[in-house]
């Protein structure tokens, strides 16, 4: 079933995008067509919006109302200057060529979104963004405008050097290719990184000033981290890494601009032949997807309409038709129990004076407590010290509460009010030396939930955390309320 909200995130998201660039064109008075009109202006606002997410991260204002008000600025900036903009009627396809190119690219983003299933890797700003709607899903609908922008880019890369069969064939071969289309199913950040860099060598390629905003269509990518080994990509490609996929597509249609025929041939034969393979992944994506729907049924049977679930299967508001708690509220649980979240390490480290009495406290790793020290005794904690996080996700607060379940992986500022006599500095987390824990942190982490509001658990069944809260369900102060052969639901008492 399609959530309609994973639509209106992408939507907003691209809207922004297409606004702000069509801003920036107008601005350089453009002369272009209408296709790189479109190509162009959501690649260079793509940079914009990136920046802006990133703006709004900072300030924790990653919010539906936010992130809308920063679209319809994008939108009403390119309506005001995109009347500046000249298009130019020759030289591009006939009104078939368009039809062709849009269904065979709605087609090829309907493949990756059939096949898609939640990214696996570290998500884009613009991803960040959409899921502020719908969850991970929006990605799915942004790889799909991914595809039609990465068969843009080499299209107007070749176009005027090869004639639109070279151009097309190329456009075909990248958008089409395995490599593509498996990462826009799996979510992950490749697609939008190669879209990225190939809409940026077009611009470059394309003269006009268009090269200036190159680094706005690389800037796109903001947030993106490839994830993806070395991988099959098809009889066209071979085990070519992602990134020169779209570059050898290009030079497929070079060397076949006089061989229409052949060129055709090519084409076709990757059109017909990539989605075979993501055939296993989509059987398995199919299943994954009706367990989602029996959890989700199972959810809703067996709570009230009122209630907060924090739950390891990824679920929507629109499929359980229950409020989801945050992620960070499922590492609460996994605090008490799972190596790599548990706060059973120290770091010490001397703490320099400090005459204006602020300090910085980071680490790579999670944190659960700081505690500042002066010749080994501990220095009291005061309502008066100010805490703020400076970079990352999580609450400074988390971090002085006395609580070892509660944490975060960010950079934090404390603010002592004034000169404190302080030598030493202790981070209770993932790193250090080995640390002892009290017992009672099980039950620590369901108080906590139960203080953000939380009322039920919903576990895999075969996950670690799954299997202690079956072993353990009075320790943890919980109960089954309901279970399936793959997830158990608790009641938190």
């Amino acid at each position: 079933m399609i959530s309609w909200s994973a639509v209106q995130g992408a939507a907003t998201v691209g809207a922004g995008c297409a606004g702000f660039g069509a801003a920036l064109l107008g601005g350089m008075r453009g002369r272009m067509r209408a296709g790189e009109l479109a190509m162009y202006a959501v690649a260079a606002g793509g940079g914009v919006m990136a920046v802006g997410g990133w703006a709004l991260e900072l300030a924790h204002l990653s919010k539906r109302g936010p992130v809308t008000a920063l679209a319809l600025v994008g939108v009403l900036a390119g309506l005001y200057w995109g009347r500046r903009i000249v298009l130019e009627r020759a030289g591009g396809p006939s009104a078939a060529g368009w039809t062709a190119a849009a269904l065979l690219t709605a087609l090829l983003g309907w493949t990756a979104y059939g096949n898609w299933q939640p990214p696996l890797g570290n998500a884009a700003e613009l991803w960040r963004m959409a899921a502020v709607f719908g969850g991970p899903e929006a990605a799915a609908w942004l790889h799909c405008g991914c595809v039609g922008l990465l068969a843009g880019a080499v299209w107007f890369t070749l176009r005027e050097r090869a004639g639109a069969w070279a151009a097309g064939t190329a456009a075909v071969l990248a958008a089409g290719s395995p490599a593509a289309l498996r990462y826009a199913a799996r979510g992950e950040s490749e697609l939008l990184m190669a879209s990225a860099g190939m809409t940026a060598l077009a611009m470059i390629l394309a003269g006009r000033g268009l090269w200036k905003l190159a680094p706005l269509a690389l800037l796109a990518a903001a947030g993106a981290e490839p994830t993806a080994a070395e991988e099959w990509n098809g009889p066209l490609f071979f085990f070519l890494p992602w990134l020169a996929v779209p570059l050898a597509a290009v030079a497929w249609g070079w060397l076949l601009r006089r061989q229409r025929w052949a060129a055709l041939a090519l084409a076709a034969f990757q059109t017909v032949t990539a989605p075979f393979d993501l055939e296993p992944e989509a059987a398995l994506r199919a299943r994954r997807r009706e367990h989602d729907r029996a959890d989700a049924r199972m959810l809703n049977a067996r709570t009230g309409p009122k209630a907060v679930v924090v739950s390891e299967i990824p679920l929507t508001l629109a499929q359980s038709g229950r409020k989801m708690a945050p992620a960070e509220s499922w590492e609460v649980l996994g605090a008490a129990v799972l190596p790599g979240l548990r706060a059973d390490r120290e770091q010490r480290s001397k703490a320099p004076p400090s005459p204006n009495g602020r300090y910085m406290v980071e680490s790579e790793e999670r944190m659960a407590e700081v505690r500042f020290y002066w010749k080994g005794v501990e220095v009291p904690r005061r309502g008066s010290w100010r805490m703020r996080v400076r970079r990352g996700e999580g609450r400074a607060a988390d971090l002085f509460d006395n609580d070892l379940v509660t944490g975060c992986r960010c950079e934090v500022e404390i603010d002592f009010g004034g000169a404190v006599a302080i030598d030493e500095m202790r981070i209770r987390g993932t790193a250090g030396e080995p640390a002892a824990l009290p017992q009672g942190l099980r039950r620590a982490a369901v108080e906590e939930l139960k203080h953000r509001g939380v009322t039920h658990i919903l576990a895999r069944a075969a996950s670690p955390l799954g299997a202690d809260l079956a072993v353990h369900e009075k320790y943890w102060g919980v109960r089954r309320k309901g279970e399936r052969p793959d997830a158990v639901l608790y009641a938190l008492e």
